[in-house]
Parts: structure tokens; sequence; C-alpha cells
């Protein structure tokens, strides 16, 4: 698994969840689950690249509970652009 997919994760899975309600004025709600013990330490292997300390992170915070394909990210950004064109934000 890559370092950064959890953040890039809960990020992307707020956007298929929104281009799902885009042109609607309801509420979203996006399911996620806790990330705990904030403070953890770092990783100490060391990469391939030279790197080392991947995993730290000093806070709690919650991510999404569903991965978003690249396939759901393009069709956010598709449907958004048809809204944002309908609107007169896009030429």
């Amino acid at each position: 698994m890559h370092r950064f997919f959890a953040p890039k994760a809960a990020g992307l899975c707020s956007l298929a969840i929104l281009a799902t309600m885009i042109g609607s004025a309801q509420a979203v709600t996006i399911s996620t689950v806790p990330v705990g013990y904030a403070g953890n330490a770092p990783d100490t292997q060391v990469m391939n690249d030279g790197t080392t300390a991947y995993g730290a992170v000093p806070y709690n915070y919650r991510i999404g509970t569903y991965d978003v394909t690249n396939a759901l990210y393009v069709e956010f950004l598709n449907r958004y652009r048809k809204v944002l064109h309908r609107r007169g934000r896009l030429s």
C-alpha cells in the first residue's frame, strides 16, 4: 500500500459522494471512521529512494469509509464541469 493512500482516499471519497449531489440542495453525509493514535512514531524503514520517517501523524483525524476509483473521480469532474457551464461559471 502507498504511504499517502489514506488522506487522498478521504478527499476523493468526499468528491465522489458530492458528485451524486451536484445540482441539488440536499445535505450530504459522508461516511467516515476515526483514525486515532496521534503522535505515533514514524516508520523507520528506508525506502528505495533513500527516504524514511513516513506515517507519523501528530493529530487524530477521520477518513472516508469507501474507496474512490479514478473512474469515479473523473465522473465527478465531468459532472461538476457541466454544472459550472450551466450556471455560466465556465465558458
